[in-house]
């Protein structure tokens, strides 16, 4: 319901282009493994270089066997199929929280509807619309930008897997 779920999402082409705009496809039964593994230690490096985390946690998480670090790469959009990309990248773009699972009440109180949480055993979430507040910005890139917690930056050219 209201758990801290950090995540990111990244919409990528399985190929390469060459600088001569040659489109290159990636097997289709390539191993992730090692981009996860990349993903990982580079995570790891940034927020320790930030103090945020200890070289003790960092073993830690990575004795776990599930370690949380994962690229799902089953979806993948066929050239031609606009529908289903719009539709990728709006799940991609969606807001942390939907708007008709909340309720506002005249004395500040926030009732947020969820799916039912275990450890509390409801599935409902009453708090103050400060607290609720609060538990939104960790799902924000910046603090000091509240408003921008969807961004989708387009650094290289869409090129679908058969090169069209």
């Amino acid at each position: 319901m209201a758990n801290f779920h950090p995540h990111c999402h990244a919409l990528t082409s399985l190929g390469v282009v060459t600088r001569d705009g040659v489109f290159h496809p990636a097997p289709e039964d390539v191993d992730f493994g090692a981009l996860e593994d990349l993903f990982c230690g580079e995570l790891f490096k940034t927020i320790l270089k930030k103090e945020k985390i200890t070289e003790e946690r960092i073993e830690l998480l990575r004795s776990w066997r599930h370690s949380g670090f994962r690229v799902f790469s089953e979806r993948r959009i066929a050239q031609g199929e606009r529908q289903d990309l719009e539709s990728l990248l709006q799940y991609m773009e969606r807001a942390p929280v939907s708007l008709q699972r909340l309720t506002y009440f005249d004395d500040e109180q926030v009732l947020y509807r969820g799916n039912f949480h275990l450890g509390l055993g409801r599935d409902y979430l009453p708090v103050s619309g400060l607290e609720f507040l609060a538990m939104l910005v960790p799902t924000s890139p910046s603090v000091t930008n509240v408003a921008s917690t969807a961004t989708v930056p387009f650094q290289r050219p869409y090129v679908d897997s058969s090169g069209g």
